[in-house]
């Protein structure tokens, strides 16, 4: 599945005219929840995000390349107590940028466009417990591989090579994340990150 859709990635960009691209480093913070049938009294858990981003214009678009390390989870309460997940994933975001253009240094877009993540971390801490332990533990097999959709909006200031650059989307997960597939789990984060890029 993700040769099939990494290959046309690849290809359309194999195509394209050279073009002043923007090799862009980010870093920002995540406002994360977990969402389904499954979660009860959902609440909130902050983390980081952080990586580099490659903005290739397209003419009236361009197409904001992603990678970065993300982390999400939320907070649930049931009979037996709360418990607090951490989802670490390397995610690779594919968002179109639209926007006018304007003249100046100050530009503004939307962004649009599917995410693809790559577990590397599950933990969860309960209820009277200091420490974190494997998600496994807790009898809780989450899957290797999350499908989202991100929308958002942006600014950017522009100084000749180099743009400083902010962000707001939300990231709507649209699989579960329960690996044995009984329970409906699904991530869900507002993300706000800044950035600075050079042109090149």
């Amino acid at each position: 599945m993700k040769r099939i859709f990494v290959l046309p990635v690849v290809l359309l960009l194999a195509a394209l005219p050279l073009q002043a691209q923007s090799l862009m480093f980010r870093g920002g913070v995540n406002v994360s929840t977990l969402s389904g049938d499954a979660v009860t009294n959902a609440a909130s858990e902050n983390g980081l995000n952080y990586g580099l981003g490659l903005v290739i214009p397209l003419g009236s678009v361009d197409l904001d390349l992603g990678l970065s390390f993300t982390e999400k989870g939320g907070q649930t309460t049931d009979g037996l107590g709360a418990a607090t997940w951490y989802l670490d994933y390397v995610e690779i975001p594919i968002l179109v940028r639209l926007g006018p253009d304007m003249p100046g240094p100050l530009g503004v877009h939307l962004l649009v466009g599917p995410t693809l993540g790559f577990e590397s971390d599950c933990q969860v801490s309960l209820t009277g417990s200091t420490t974190a332990t494997p998600c496994s533990g807790a009898n809780f097999d989450v899957k290797k591989a999350d499908w989202g959709a991100a929308g958002g909006a942006g600014a950017e200031f522009s100084a000749g090579t180099m743009t400083l650059g902010l962000d707001v989307f939300y990231d709507l997960g649209l699989l579960t994340i329960d690996n044995s597939g009984t329970s409906d789990i699904k991530n869900r984060a507002w993300t706000v990150r800044g950035g600075i890029g050079i042109s090149f």
